[in-house]
């Protein structure tokens, strides 16, 4: 079974790197999350068991550093999902330190000779619990086995926190439908990854303290399975192997809709709106609709959500065309400057091109009309 879903751990990084690169950045760091997750099953007794013994020396130790970078890149291909503008900086660093400090640790193996290496997996192979007796450069492999769990529970709880923080401004990127699709895969993989690392603190403690590897075997079937149920979901769901934003077909009534339980939401949430009506509300910080060439798309790059969102808000909260919406802004911000004064040194025509209006006669117009509708 472990071999099984060690091919479709490689497999699914393979197709993620070749299909989902080009269209959908954040699907690198699920390509190097499978392929991180396949490396880390040569870290279990089973898989050294059965494989063939040269790879198992080669993949063992020399590549176990590799799992303490499995926290930080859930992390990030959850925090690109939220916010599809995100992008990695230097300050982003800081996520490898424990992946630097265990390389080091292994360092002594990964010099060792490589019949030394053979003879350490025959001797696994023998006895499956000096697996956790290995010795490092500081300590032995059991510091590994109770490390990463906890490091990659640490992660998943982080992740979790900004899923949270995040959640209700989905909708300001995908469809409703494809929000209503990510956020179920989202959790599915925290709940199904926290089970996992849970299993493997809960078998590595007991193991290490009883010196018996076998007691606890149903909690490594668990793992496994649990592990097999993340690798099928990138088969059977387009929106997880092509991007959210690159798949647009959506149905309630869709296989997809029935496994993450979504249906096609009509109506938005109040934080939903709430958190639009943020968005809004931050435009008179800059007052960038003064521009006489302001457009709607100049709106919605400022504010870097969809067409639809803007739509909605001004059909549905302001109740106002988008012209009338800027003027009504407009004017607000020229009734402002009449009170402090503008004009005692400025004509009104000055007043009226100040405020983004072509002329006066535009000025007026939109200045009637707003204390109609007031």
């Amino acid at each position: 079974m472990y071999t099984f879903i060690l091919i479709l751990c490689f497999t699914g990084s393979y197709l993620l790197f070749t299909n989902g690169r080009k269209s959908e950045a954040g699907n690198l760091f699920l390509a190097i999350l499978y392929l991180l997750m396949g490396f880390q099953i040569f870290s279990h007794p089973n898989i050294i068991k059965d494989v063939n013994t040269q790879i198992a020396a080669i993949l063992f130790l020399n590549t176990a550093s590799l799992s303490f970078l499995i926290g930080p890149c859930f992390y990030f291909y959850v925090i690109r999902l939220l916010i599809p503008h995100f992008k990695l900086s230097k300050k982003h660093l800081v996520h490898l330190i424990p992946f630097l400090i265990f390389f080091i640790n292994t360092i002594p193996y990964i010099i060792s000779p490589f019949s030394s290496k053979i003879e350490l997996i025959q001797s696994i192979r023998m006895n499956p619990i000096e697996i956790l007796d290995i010795p490092l450069f500081i300590g032995n492999s059991s510091l590994f086995y109770f490390s990463r769990p906890l490091i990659l529970i640490y992660y998943l709880y982080k992740t979790y926190e900004f899923f949270q923080a995040h959640k209700y401004t989905l909708v300001n990127h995908y469809g409703t439908f494809q929000a209503g699709i990510l956020k179920s895969w989202v959790q599915f993989i925290l709940i199904f990854s926290s089970i996992i690392y849970l299993c493997n603190l809960i078998f590595t403690t007991y193991s290490y303290f009883t010196r018996d590897i076998n007691a606890l075997s149903f909690l490594t079937q668990i793992y496994a399975l649990c592990l097999l149920l993340l690798c099928i979901q990138l088969f059977i769901n387009p929106y997880i192997l092509y991007g959210f934003t690159q798949v647009k077909y959506f149905s309630s009534e869709s296989l997809i809709a029935k496994l993450y339980f979504v249906e096609e939401k009509k109506d938005y949430s109040q934080e939903w709106i709430t958190n639009l009506c943020e968005r809004f509300n931050q435009i008179d910080k800059n007052k960038s609709y003064l521009k006489a060439s302001y457009s709607i798309q100049a709106l919605q790059k400022e504010l870097k959500i969809p067409n639809k969102s803007i739509r909605y808000y001004l059909n549905h909260v302001v109740r106002l065309s988008f012209t009338d919406w800027k003027n009504n802004k407009r004017i607000e911000h020229a009734l402002q400057l009449i009170n402090d004064g503008y004009l005692q040194k400025y004509t009104r025509e000055h007043l009226a091109k100040e405020c983004g209006f072509l002329s006066r006669s535009n000025f007026n117009q939109a200045l009637k009309k707003f204390k109609l509708e007031k």
